[in-house]
């Protein structure tokens, strides 16, 4: 009974939305990114999903984390040391039943449901999801592992993750699939950091799907705090990201590294966006992405400097390497500066493998698929190796190496 309370809030919300929206929402705009091609929701049946279709292959035993599949929250584990200083992880239900002050302080605020025609069929669909919250003045050693599995029917998910003052977490989000699925997926984040917080926040996206995906999570951190995303992009589908750091606290930063593989006839779009708002702040978006096949990558990098910013700095770099004739490629830096006193600066490049280092490893024994690949991991290892957590380095060389099928 208490749950049906909270479906018919969220009815109730849903038809709000449909009243407030007296302005007739349009896609959202990306550069050199065909929003409308991707399809993010197809209008066609769906089988539903069974526990016997998804299969939970994760295991919590001895790992702080979660694991959200079937539409629900499946299974929790949090050390009791953490439990006892108040750390809350729930499904978006629970959270409206049992902290319902949080839940109604965050959600749908940082993603308004009228920011666009996507964010609002978001909404419309929003049949799932998870609140973290992380009490103030507390410092976590292990990694939160947060498993999502990709659904085999339509799914749109939120997570709303609050990290207190003075606080240390490091989460993974893993994106996974336990067989190749169709479902198109929503996922969106909305991820607020108290002062002189620091969020180490890595995404591991290697389902095998065929769907339309779209992935859009917006980080908000205050005075002093920092943001450090590192993103995995390895899935099969087509795909829409968009990561946005909105650096409003004063002596902020906020980073953005990107690791991408596009495959077969796959759209892979992401738009990373850091906005420096406050005094001294700092952003920076690194993004490194590979193209096989007849796929398309486009990396949009955006840094925008508001006016009143002073003493802050923004810096890119977006590189593409193109591996197939028929592969498509775009690194897309765009600086925007509206303050005098900053510091900015950009890179960008769109190419094919270099024939003399093919040729250089040939001559040295090697065959052409291991050169080639060879040449990948050094290319994408560019940017691992300036990832903070060794767990992470290692996690991301592990799934690019399964992706590209690299024999040591």
């Amino acid at each position: 009974m208490e749950k049906e309370s909270y479906f018919q809030w969220l009815h109730d919300f849903r038809k709000r939305l449909i009243q407030q929206n007296t302005k007739k929402l349009v896609l959202p705009l990306y550069d050199k990114i065909d929003v409308k091609s991707l399809q993010i929701f197809r209008q066609q049946s769906r089988k539903k999903s069974t526990s016997k279709e998804l299969p939970v292959k994760t295991n919590l035993a001895n790992e702080f984390g979660f694991v959200f599949a079937q539409n629900q929250l499946m299974k929790v584990n949090i050390p009791e040391k953490y439990q006892k200083k108040g750390l809350i992880i729930c499904d978006l239900a629970t959270a409206w039943l049992e902290h319902q002050d949080l839940f109604l302080n965050y959600f749908a605020k940082l993603i308004s449901p009228q920011e666009d025609q996507l964010v609002f069929e978001h909404y419309q669909r929003l049949n799932g999801g998870v609140l973290i919250f992380i009490p103030d003045n507390l410092s976590i050693d292990e990694t939160l592992q947060a498993y999502f599995e990709y659904p085999i029917d339509s799914q749109s998910l939120q997570i709303i993750l609050i990290v207190g003052k003075n606080t240390k977490l490091s989460i993974t989000e893993n994106q996974l699939s336990a067989q190749k699925v169709d479902g198109d997926y929503t996922f969106f984040g909305e991820i607020y950091l108290g002062s002189n917080s620091t969020l180490s926040y890595v995404v591991n996206d290697q389902a095998k799907t065929t769907g339309h995906n779209y992935f859009y999570r917006q980080f908000l951190p205050q005075n002093r705090a920092i943001v450090n995303l590192t993103s995995g992009e390895f899935t099969e589908g087509n795909v829409l990201v968009s990561n946005k750091i909105l650096l409003k606290g004063n002596d902020t930063s906020g980073e953005v590294k990107t690791v991408a593989i596009a495959q077969q006839d796959q759209i892979c779009a992401i738009n990373s966006r850091v906005t420096n708002y406050g005094l001294r702040t700092r952003g920076n978006i690194l993004q490194h992405g590979v193209i096989l096949d007849r796929s398309k990558l486009v990396f949009n990098g955006i840094g925008e400097i508001i006016k009143g910013s002073r003493g802050s700095d923004s810096q890119q770099e977006n590189r593409v390497l193109m591996l197939s004739e028929n592969a498509r490629g775009d690194a897309n830096p765009i600086l925007l500066i509206d303050e005098n006193d900053v510091t900015a600066g950009h890179a960008a490049s769109v190419g094919r493998i270099d024939e003399e280092q093919l040729y250089y490893l040939e001559s040295r024994g090697l065959n052409a698929d291991v050169a080639k690949r060879l040449i990948i991991r050094g290319f994408l290892e560019s940017v691992i190796t300036v990832v903070e957590s060794h767990k992470t380095r290692e996690m991301l060389r592990s799934v690019i190496e399964r992706s590209l099928a690299i024999d040591d």
